[in-house]
């Protein structure tokens, strides 16, 4: 899991908008990724998640609701 801190969505947005910038950044986080399923997830937080994404253990769950299930 790759973790990153953006003051917006909108300043992430642009990186993947520049034509240029975003292909280089892609092109070198490869070797990681490697040829598995990559997921890309913005999350935004109610309160500052430093303690949570600095502790040596953090579980982070994904849920997605069936259909016809409210939030």
């Amino acid at each position: 899991m790759i973790a990153l801190a953006w003051e917006k969505y909108e300043h992430h947005k642009a990186l993947i908008d520049n034509p240029v910038e975003y292909p280089i950044i892609v092109a070198k986080l490869k070797p990681a990724i490697g040829r598995g399923k990559f997921l890309m997830s913005h999350v935004q937080f109610n309160d500052d998640a430093t303690a949570a994404l600095t502790a040596p253990v953090t579980e982070i769950v994904g849920i997605i609701l069936k259909d016809g299930h409210a939030k």
